[in-house]
């Protein structure tokens, strides 16, 4: 939301930059995550309640303010009124981690977790047609399934390529949960090759 703020403020006073109901919609966000803030280390059944009492009153707060603001206005920018416009068409979204305390309050750790497609995409050649696009999504779901189950990529990508060609032909498909990182023959693997490896 800060992104809104990017406007030309020379000459303006601070009371001014205030009154700016981009920095208004700021502040009040801001408001919005300090209390969240505070909830982190809480049980999903107390966070809810918690939210109810201290984090609800702020998000009507803000959906109060930008439903106030007139978005014909001509001085109202532009990236201002698309965050309004998104915020009101996607208000049962933005509220539902007030339902559920185990919701986060964002979409940050997804964001995080595909940062790293996001930066080998713009590195790779490949990733401008599908055909390259295919195999990379492949392995870096199995990359990021390794990582969110606690297994080394390497060794698992290393696993993979060593088991796969014993079941080429294989009919069914029973061999599949010993390929998964979570399986007790990948972390009898991992841990041998691990051990063995120098320094």
């Amino acid at each position: 939301m800060e992104a809104l703020l990017v406007l030309n403020l020379k000459g303006l006073t601070d009371e001014q930059i205030r009154n700016l109901p981009e920095a208004q919609a700021i502040l009040l966000i801001r408001e919005i995550y300090l209390a969240e803030d505070t909830l982190k280390e809480l049980s999903p059944d107390e966070r809810l309640k918690c939210r109810r009492k201290e984090v609800l009153p702020k998000v009507n707060v803000f959906f109060d303010f930008i439903r106030s603001i007139d978005l014909d206005n001509p001085l109202l920018n532009e990236k201002m009124q698309d965050a309004v416009q998104y915020a009101l068409n996607q208000e049962i979204c933005l509220r539902r981690f007030l339902t559920d305390g185990s919701i986060s309050i964002d979409n940050g750790i997804a964001e995080r977790s595909v940062k790293p497609v996001a930066l080998y995409r713009r590195n790779s050649l490949f990733s401008f047609s599908v055909t390259g696009a295919d195999p990379m999504v492949t392995i870096f779901t199995l990359i990021e399934t390794a990582k969110a189950n606690g297994a080394d990529p390497y060794f698992f990508l290393k696993y993979l390529m060593e088991q796969m060609p014993k079941h080429l032909y294989d009919k069914g498909r029973d061999y599949m949960p010993d390929l998964m990182p979570w399986s007790n023959q990948y972390r009898r693997y991992e841990s041998t090759y691990r051990a063995a490896e120098p320094g």
